[in-house]
C-alpha cells in the first residue's frame, strides 16, 4: 500500500467504478543482486485520466491534479514496492549524480516493483477517469464548484505471473518498441519520481523530499525537484536561520537535502571570537523615567521574581491560568502562521503539561482557586516548537496543600515511566530543589517552594534563573523601567485585567542578540541531525518493512554517512532503538530539544561572509 500513502484523501472523497482489465503489452521480471524485480506495461485505458505532472508552484487545484496518478496495489504479499512509471520533469538538474542513465522510454500504463514470491500475484489497479461527480451542494461559485467536483476512480483487478521467466507475457509487433526492463534502476528511478511528487502534496512532512534524495543517493539515479520553493529555501538557508522564526522544519528539511547533495565533509570550524565581544544591539531606550513623570507602579509580587530579560505573562487567577493552555494551542498552529515557516499542529498544550506534570484537569480547575492567588508564566525564549525553558510561578494560599493538591500528577508520571522517572534534590542560594525527569526530558519538573511562592520549571537552568533573582543575585523584571513604565499605565490593581503579558526591552535585545541567534543556529544544525536520523529511520521502514535493528543498519540502509550528522557540540547523534528516536548528548530529541537557555556560548567561529556561528 505504500505507493498509496500520500493521495489517499482525495481518492477517498470520489466513487470508484468497476472497469475490465487492461490488456497486459509487455512483462518482465529479472533478478538483480539478491531482490526479484518485476516490470509491467499496460495498454493505457480508453477512459483514463493523466495529467501532465509539471513543475511548480502549485495552487489547491494543481496539487489535486497532481494526486491524479495511477497504482498498482498489491492484494497478496507476493510483491511490494510498487510504482508507476512518470515522465516527471526535473525543476533543476541532479547534482550528486553526473552519469547520464539510458532507461526505456514510457509507452502507455507502465508499474515496477519488487517480487517477495514468485508465481500469479494478485493486484488492485486504481485510476482516475475523465468523468467527474457532482460538486458539493450548497456551492454557488462556479469556479470552486468545478474545483471541488471529486473524479471518479476505477477500480480493476488484475493478476500477474511474476515468475522467472524474463518475458512471460508476448510483446507486441510494432516499430521502434522501446526495450522493457526489470532492473534495480529503473525501479529506482521509479520510487524516486513518486517520492519526488509526494513531496508537494505533504510538504510539511519533509521525510519525502529526504527519501527522495536518499534514493538517489543510494542508488545512483536522479533526484527530481517539482517545487522551486525548495530550491530557494536551499539557496538562502544560512540567511534564513537568521530569522525571528519558530517552527523551523523547514529549515532543517533544506538544510538535511543540502547535507545529502555535498560531496564534502563538514569540518567543525575552529572558535577563537570571544562572543562576549560581539556587539549586540545598540539602539539607545527610551526615557522612561521621563515618561513616568513621578507615577508609581502597584506592589506585583510575581515581578519581583522574573528575570529582567525574560518573557511575563500574569494571570489574576487559576481560572485565567488554566487558559494559557488555549494560548499555547493558538500559538501552536493558527495564531503561529505568522511567526512560522510552516504552519502544523504540534500538541503543544499536551506536550508541555505533560513534561512538567501540571494538567488542566477538572480536579485543578476545582481547588486551583481554592489554592492559588495569582499565577505568573515566564521563559527566555519564544521557540516553544522545538522546545523552550518555561516556568510557572504560584502565589499560593497555602503551600503544602498546594502541593498535596498537585501530586497526582506526579503519580500519573512515575506509573507511565516507572524507573525511567527519576527524582532528585538539591539546593541552590540555600533553597531546596525537587527534580522528577526522564532521560530524553518528556518529563522535565524542576521545583522550589519558598515563602507563598511554589516554582515550576521544564529547565533547572530556568528554575535557578528566578532563584538567583529572588535572592538579589540578578535583576528583576519588577525593577525595569520598561515595565515600571507600562505598569503606570496598565494598573496591575484594575479589577477589570485578568491578565498581563509583556516582553521587556532586555527580553527582545537578547532574543535578537547575537548569543541567542548563534545558539539557535547551532540547535538547527543538530536538530537537522536529529531529523536526518529519524528520516532516516523512517526511509529504512519504507524500503525493508522494518525499522532499523541499530545505528549503523540505518545509516547503510538510508546511505548516510557520519559527515551529514554534523552538531556544533557533543558527540555525534545515534538512534536510540529502544526509544525508537534519536538522541543528541547535548541537544537532546526532535520532540523537545534543549533549551537555548541551558547552551553555553564562550567562543565563536568568524565566517569570511561576516557570520558568526
Amino acid at each position: 500500500m505504500r505507493a498509496c500513502l500520500v493521495g489517499i484523501a482525495f481518492l477517498a472523497c470520489a466513487a470508484l467504478a468497476i472497469a475490465d482489465a487492461p490488456a497486459v503489452k509487455h512483462l518482465a521480471v529479472r533478478r538483480s543482486g539478491n531482490t526479484t524485480y518485476f516490470h509491467v506495461r499496460f495498454d493505457s485505458p480508453q477512459d483514463m485520466l493523466r495529467p501532465a505532472v509539471k513543475p511548480g508552484p502549485y495552487g489547491e487545484y494543481a496539487r489535486r491534479r497532481l494526486a491524479l496518478q495511477p497504482r498498482l496495489v498489491p492484494q497478496d504479499g507476493k510483491t511490494w514496492a510498487v510504482y508507476p512509471r512518470l515522465d516527471v520533469p526535473h525543476f533543476k538538474p541532479a547534482v550528486q549524480f553526473d552519469a547520464k542513465m539510458d532507461l526505456p522510454a514510457i509507452d502507455g500504463l507502465e508499474f515496477v516493483g519488487k517480487v517477495r514470491e514468485k508465481g500469479k500475484a494478485r493486484f488492485l489497479l486504481l485510476y482516475p477517469t475523465s468523468v467527474k461527480e457532482k460538486a458539493p451542494a450548497g456551492i454557488r461559485d462556479k469556479e470552486l464548484a468545478e474545483l471541488l467536483r471529486p473524479v471518479r476512480w476505477a477500480e480493476v483487478e488484475v493478476e500477474l505471473d511474476v515468475g522467472d521467466a524474463a518475458s512471460v507475457a508476448k510483446p507486441v509487433p510494432r516499430a521502434k518498441s522501446p526495450t522493457l526492463a526489470a532492473s534495480a534502476t529503473v525501479w529506482a528511478q521509479a520510487q524516486a519520481h513518486w517520492l519526488a511528487l509526494q513531496e508537494p502534496l505533504a510538504p510539511e512532512l519533509g521525510f519525502h523530499g529526504f527519501a527522495c534524495a536518499a534514493t538517489a543517493r543510494k542508488y545512483g539515479v536522479a533526484d527530481p525537484v517539482l517545487e522551486g520553493e525548495r530550491k530557494k529555501a536551499e539557496e538562502h538557508i544560512h540567511r534564513r536561520m537568521l530569522d525571528l522564526t519558530t517552527g523551523t522544519t523547514a529549515i532543517t528539511q533544506s538544510l538535511a537535502l543540502k547535507r545529502l547533495r555535498n560531496k564534502g565533509a563538514r569540518e567543525p570550524a575552529k572558535r577563537w571570537v570571544n562572543a562576549a565581544l560581539i556587539p549586540g544591539i545598540t539602539i539607545a531606550e527610551h526615557p522612561w523615567e521621563k515618561m513616568m513623570a513621578g507615577k508609581k507602579p502597584a506592589a506585583e509580587p510575581l515581578a519581583t521574581l522574573i528575570p529582567h530579560d525574560n518573557y511575563y505573562f500574569r494571570f489574576k487567577s487559576f481560572a485565567k491560568f488554566a487558559e494559557i493552555q488555549d494560548f499555547l494551542d493558538q500559538w501552536g498552529t493558527p495564531a503561529g502562521r505568522a511567526y512560522e515557516v510552516l504552519s502544523r499542529e504540534h500538541g503543544l498544550k499536551e506536550r508541555y503539561e505533560r513534561q512538567l506534570c501540571l494538567k488542566s484537569t477538572w480536579l485543578g480547575r476545582q481547588f486551583g482557586p481554592l489554592l492559588v492567588k495569582s499565577v505568573a508564566v515566564t521563559g527566555n525564549d519564544p521557540y516553544l516548537r522545538e522546545g523552550s525553558d518555561i516556568t510557572v510561578i504560584f502565589h499560593v494560599n497555602n503551600r503544602q496543600a498546594f502541593l498535596a493538591g498537585v501530586e497526582p500528577f506526579l503519580k500519573e508520571a512515575r506509573k507511565e515511566f516507572g524507573d525511567d522517572l527519576r527524582a532528585g534534590k538539591d539546593q541552590h542560594l540555600g533553597i531546596a530543589i525537587e527534580s522528577f525527569v526522564t532521560p530524553l526530558r518528556e518529563v522535565s519538573v524542576h521545583r522550589a517552594a519558598f515563602a507563598d511562592f511554589v516554582v515550576y520549571s521544564n529547565s533547572p537552568v530556568g528554575l535557578r534563573r528566578v532563584l538567583d533573582v529572588h535572592k538579589g543575585k540578578a535583576m528583576s523584571l519588577a525593577k525595569s523601567l520598561d515595565f515600571q513604565y507600562m505598569r503606570t499605565v496598565f494598573r496591575a490593581e484594575d479589577k477589570a485585567e485578568d491578565g498581563f503579558a509583556f516582553l521587556s526591552d532586555a527580553f527582545i535585545r537578547q532574543l535578537v542578540g547575537p548569543a541567542s541567534k548563534i545558539k539557535e543556529m547551532r540547535r538547527l544544525e543538530a536538530l537537522t541531525s536529529l531529523s536526518m536520523l529519524t528520516h532516516g529511520a523512517l526511509f529504512t521502514a519504507w524500503e525493508t518493512g522494518k525499522l532499523p535493528a541499530s545505528h549503523d543498519a540505518l545509516m547503510s540502509a538510508a546511505a548516510l554517512s557520519p559527515a551529514h550528522l554534523y552538531v556544533p557540540d557533543g558527540k555525534p547523534p545515534r538512534w536510540d532503538v529502544a526509544r525508537l528516536t534519536a538522541v543528541s548528548d547535548v541537544y537532546n530529541t526532535i520532540h523537545f530539544a534543549a533549551p537555548l537557555v541551558e547552551l553555553p556560548i564562550d567562543r565563536v567561529t568568524f565566517l569570511e561572509e561576516e557570520t558568526y556561528v
